[in-house]
């Protein structure tokens, strides 16, 4: 029988940033260079093809390549929804973690051009005491995920939901025929 020593090995890994590292900044953003820097003494190099890095396994040196969500180029829909949360938030409107938004909207482009007016139809109804919050919302229990626009207040009046549903016949017609889907909901969580 003949030895066999492994000296290097490849394991190739399908990584997504959903279900590793959801809060990871987007491939090809201020935020990711970033992070690339700081992991580079850990012997991690992210790069918008993959995440490399080393690790030893007794005497094994092994390389792991995990494929990131974007191997190519900044594009038109990428640049889209940049300039498009920038515009919602200078509404007012809160995206305390942008990368989940930025992915669902990258997966489903045709609601780029929505989910601003829909954002300033909210606003609009609501009072300036009012937090509007923008996040990906995701089923733990299945596969279900989708924009939500949370309506936060210091104090909850009894009409709330009621003040929610009328709006919706505002921006209903924003989402006919798209394959996202964006719901403007409270969570009665008090505003900040």
């Amino acid at each position: 029988m003949k030895e066999v020593h492994i000296e290097k090995s490849v394991i190739p890994y399908h990584w997504t940033f959903e279900t590793i590292l959801p809060e990871m900044p987007f491939p090809l953003t201020t935020g990711f260079n970033v992070l690339c820097q700081k992991l580079n003494p850990f012997g991690l190099s992210p790069s918008r093809e993959r995440v490399l890095f080393q690790a030893t396994f007794g005497r094994q040196n092994t390389d792991f390549n995990r494929k990131s969500i974007s191997n190519q180029e900044p594009n038109d829909s990428f640049i889209k929804i940049k300039e498009v949360l920038k515009r919602i938030q200078e509404l007012g409107v809160c995206i305390p973690f942008s990368f989940p938004v930025e992915e669902y909207l990258f997966h489903y482009p045709d609601l780029i051009e929505s989910i601003l007016p829909i954002c300033e139809i909210v606003k609009t109804k609501f009072k300036e005491s009012t937090n509007l919050s923008l996040e990906l919302y995701r089923d733990k229990e299945g596969d279900d995920s989708y924009l939500t626009i949370y309506v936060r207040q210091k104090e909850y009046g009894k009409t709330i939901i009621n003040e929610i549903d009328e709006i919706f016949s505002q921006y209903e017609l924003y989402l006919f025929d798209k394959k996202g889907w964006i719901i403007v909901t409270t969570d009665f969580r008090p505003s900040m």
